[in-house]
């Protein structure tokens, strides 16, 4: 509020701009919003980056834990459902015949 109240007296005596008069209460207030919410969304980020990572997030909106899961054992479980989905394809196709 002094900060208000003193730049509006220096704006209106030693500039004599009447315009900054007005806008100087907008941005005094404006100006801590702007620098909590950017220090919030930093924050955010920063506990984002430094995340576990073991766990990793897909897009699905869960959060799955790969801590125990080795790289291999996945690639053939991915593979096996492949395959189980192919072969249901293949079924598909031959009962439709």
């Amino acid at each position: 509020m002094l900060g208000t109240i003193g730049g509006s007296y220096y704006a209106l005596t030693v500039i004599h701009n009447p315009a900054l008069v007005v806008v100087m209460p907008i941005v005094l207030a404006m100006t801590p919003c702007l620098l909590m919410c950017g220090a919030i969304g930093g924050y955010m980020w920063f506990v984002q980056r430094r995340g576990n990572k073991n766990t990793q997030s897909c897009g699905c909106g869960a959060h799955h834990d790969l801590s125990g899961v080795k790289v291999e054992d996945k690639i053939r479980d991915l593979q096996t459902s492949k395959d189980q989905i192919s072969n249901l394809k293949t079924l598909q196709s031959d009962q439709e015949k």
